[in-house]
């Protein structure tokens, strides 16, 4: 079954929030290991279970970290590709206005000035093509500039990706050299724009098969980090004993005894109910 895109935008949402809050606390390997002991003093093999499990609680906070900067990747690609399909529907939208106007020109007779008139709109027109283009932005990075782009995700490792859209400002479209009032030919206008047209359908056919594409593989990162979440649980069901499980089978994973999970980090920087509300 195919997961809702506004529902994996909030599940990525909380899962990045938590995985930063854990991510930002250090853990004191000699803490938990001093912890386990006091709490674990002559119940042989019982503190080694338990480190081992907090072992495998980290492993598993990295593998989180690690799939929530990939679903962040894929979630920017996305919103990239949004900002292009959304400029390049508001230019299809003026090349529709022009053709109206070039037609209009076509089928009747005009007097200059009234020419004049819907060149001054048909100006209009090209000049708000040209603003779309210009206002196609991630934060401060124009897109749509026929040149490749760097969008960096992350400042401090600089990691990123590259895109690459056509330009389509309106000399780029030809739209330039659109003159109702001295051109030769009634269908001349006409003509331009409908090349421009055709140019701007191509670009968008392009931009909705990739969208598609980069939603499928932005639901896969999304899966990942439920399958890491998945993992944290899992390994805490199989490697607990009854009497320090902080999430208890009966209950598909709900947390239970946190009282527990806090004993055993009580000499840590983890949070007892910041990891339990994580593997909820």
């Amino acid at each position: 079954m195919k997961t809702d895109v506004t529902d994996l935008s909030i599940q990525l949402i909380n899962a990045q929030s938590a995985a930063r809050r854990i991510s930002g606390r250090q853990t004191s390997e000699s803490a938990i290991a001093s912890a386990l002991k006091k709490q674990r003093s002559g119940e042989s093999g019982k503190g080694d279970s338990l480190t081992f499990r907090m072992r495998n609680l980290r492993t598993d906070l990295a593998e989180l970290k690690e799939s929530q900067r990939k679903a962040g990747t894929e979630q920017a690609r996305r919103t990239v590709m949004q900002i292009a399909e959304s400029a390049v529907g508001r230019i299809s939208h003026q090349l529709t206005e022009m053709q109206r106007l070039a037609e209009s020109v076509e089928a009747g007779e005009m007097s200059g000035s009234q020419l004049a008139d819907v060149q001054l709109m048909m100006e209009s027109r090209a000049a708000r093509i040209d603003l779309a283009v210009s206002q196609a932005k991630f934060r401060t990075d124009q897109i749509m500039t026929g040149e490749n782009v760097r969008i960096t995700t992350d400042t401090q490792t600089e990691e990123g990706f590259d895109v690459e859209y056509p330009l389509v400002d309106s000399q780029s479209l030809g739209l330039d050299a659109v003159d109702v009032v001295n051109q030769q030919n009634a269908g001349d206008a006409t003509e331009l724009i409908e090349d421009a047209a055709a140019t701007i359908s191509s670009v968008a056919s392009d931009i909705e098969e990739a969208l598609s594409v980069q939603s499928a593989q932005f639901e896969q990162a999304i899966n990942e980090i439920s399958e890491n979440m998945a993992a944290m649980r899992s390994h805490e069901l199989l490697g607990a004993g009854d009497e320090t499980r902080w999430l208890r089978a009966d209950t598909e994973g709900i947390a239970g005894n946190t009282e527990a999970l806090r004993t055993i980090l009580s000499a840590t920087r983890l949070d007892a109910e910041l990891v339990t509300s994580i593997l909820k």
